[in-house]
């Protein structure tokens, strides 16, 4: 008899549960991958390597740097917010950095969808030795529509893609120019322009404030490079 009325109470009880949960919350959380074709712009293995001349400079002991990816090494995390309290997991790939003069200290590549939107997006974000960090690339927007990321990371936009530019000599084809307009020190407002070159990551990256003189502060120009592809 004890062993009906215990059966007996894991039914109701189970029965009640199933009817308090909604379908979605049954659902496995979704998750994302970072697209290969944006890896073949974004993702490079350790002893990787750019050179990159500042042309806005005339002094020969600060004018070139040497890039190198000290480590690179992917991640699985969770995301949640409180419009999506659910979330959804994401793939990450990050890369440590070192610089002299550029000021790269890492970048990072991850997954994303915002909340309401149909499709996912893939982020390449850079991180400066002053403590900024900005988002140079982002898949899934029109060119020309600007993207307010909040007061951390500015407005975002994707400009265009170039079938072919040269610069320093050589040769690169499907770039994307992006702008990154920073307003934390306003009214000091920062502009940035990167190029990103497929199989190469940045071919040039650009700084200028409106109020500074000269306005163009800081111009990176790729002269030579050694990458290898980040595949795992």
């Amino acid at each position: 008899m004890k062993q009906i009325f215990i059966a007996a109470l894991v039914a109701i009880f189970g029965g009640f549960f199933m009817h308090s949960c909604k379908v979605d919350d049954l659902r496995p959380p979704e998750v994302y991958e970072i697209d290969q074709e944006f890896r073949q712009y974004t993702a490079f293995d350790s002893l990787s390597f750019w050179i990159y001349l500042k042309t806005t400079t005339g002094d020969p002991n600060s004018n070139r740097d040497t890039v190198r990816v000290l480590r690179t090494f992917k991640d699985k995390r969770f995301h949640s917010d409180v419009l999506n309290p659910k979330g959804f997991y994401y793939q990450a790939i990050e890369s440590v950095l070192s610089a002299r003069f550029t000021g790269l200290t890492k970048y990072e590549l991850t997954v994303g969808k915002v909340y309401g939107n149909n499709s996912a997006s893939d982020n390449f974000r850079l991180y400066f030795n002053n403590g900024r960090y900005y988002r140079a690339l982002i898949t899934n927007l029109n060119f020309g529509e600007e993207q307010l990321l909040g007061i951390n990371e500015g407005n975002y936009t994707t400009v265009e893609k170039i079938p072919s530019l040269t610069i320093q000599g050589r040769n690169y084809s499907d770039v994307y120019h992006t702008k990154v307009i920073d307003y934390q020190n306003a009214p000091d407002t920062a502009f940035f322009d990167f190029w990103i070159a497929k199989n190469y990551g940045i071919v040039r990256y650009q700084l200028h404030r409106p109020r500074s003189t000269p306005q163009v502060i800081d111009n990176w120009e790729l002269v030579e490079s050694n990458l290898i592809p980040y595949t795992r």
